[in-house]
């Protein structure tokens, strides 16, 4: 099964998704793979090298 198949059920707006553990630039991270974005967009959208 494709990983984009799967639905996504975490409601990261709502909830301290990994801040316990992940820093806020990690968090930024998470996020935006969660929202469906690829590896290269996320770098883009972030201004890092993929």
């Amino acid at each position: 099964m494709h990983w984009r198949n799967v639905p996504v059920t975490l409601n990261y707006r709502r909830s301290p998704f990994g801040r316990g553990v992940l820093t806020a630039r990690e968090c930024e991270v998470a996020r935006l793979l969660l929202e469906g974005h690829s590896n290269i967009s996320v770098s883009q959208r972030l201004r890092i090298s993929p």
